[in-house]
């Protein structure tokens, strides 16, 4: 289970269309180009599917993942920043962009695995002000959680005590396992029909699961685990599975 994080939403898998679409919104071009609406359009559409896909309560405040100053000032803008805005808008709760600081300019993420990326952003974040009771923290891509796990842990410590990760779009996170994590099997109680998003713009595929089945564990949340399952990746409660089969 991700520490810190009752629950992570994400409306499709970082596959297909998606990284086009990221990469043209965290890193808009220059001149005319650095103009086209549609980006910021597609990353908001995402953004609210996934808050509308959020369990439990709806928030008290809704807070986007901080840049560190110095990236902040080369980049420009905070990516996460109109998407927390999105989600504000969407379940209208309010939205407050400089509650988390990033105090410590960490490395880049990209080529670490699970546990060098939690290594990385220890200890990276601090909240400014007390927190309500439910806090929904918003970025754009969830990878592994280091990120966000840390932030969770700056608002929980200021009194936050339900943190929600809401991101547009997620990795497929077995490709980051360190060595040492070897991956855990789940066998599907009862027959159960899950609802996968292969792309961006498609809707959610319905894959049928008869008792008995076994599925990847990829992470364990507060009531469901993320599922892996021949290539496809699917939210499954936990009462719908037995955890730590040997996957025969």
């Amino acid at each position: 289970m991700l520490p810190h994080v009752a629950a992570c939403v994400a409306a499709v898998a970082y596959a297909g269309e998606v990284p086009g679409w990221m990469q043209r919104f965290k890193y808009p071009g220059t001149g005319l180009s650095g103009l086209d609406p549609a980006p910021i359009g597609i990353l908001r559409g995402l953004i609210a599917e996934s808050a509308r896909q959020a369990p439990g309560p709806a928030p008290d405040l809704v807070v986007p993942v901080p840049l560190h100053a110095l990236r902040l000032r080369a980049r420009g803008f905070n990516p996460a920043v109109p998407l927390a805005r999105a989600v504000a808008a969407e379940v209208g709760a309010p939205c407050e962009c400089v509650a988390l600081e990033r105090i410590r300019d960490t490395p880049s993420q990209t080529g670490l695995d699970r546990r060098e990326r939690r290594r990385n952003v220890a200890g990276a974040f601090r909240c400014r002000e007390g927190m309500p009771e439910t806090v929904w923290l918003v970025d754009d891509v969830l990878t592994t959680g280091a990120t966000l796990s840390e932030c969770a842990r700056a608002l929980r410590r200021r009194g936050a005590r339900r943190v929600v990760a809401v991101c547009a779009a997620r990795t497929p996170l077995a490709s980051l396992a360190s060595p040492e994590e070897k991956d855990s099997m789940a066998r599907i109680r009862e027959d159960v029909t899950l609802f996968h998003r292969p792309n961006l713009g498609e809707e959610p595929e319905p894959v049928a699961f008869e008792a008995g089945d076994t599925v990847e564990i990829l992470e364990e949340w507060e009531a469901h685990y993320l599922c892996k399952h021949n290539g496809r990746v699917f939210n499954i409660r936990k009462e719908l599975v037995d955890s730590g089969c040997d996957g025969r």
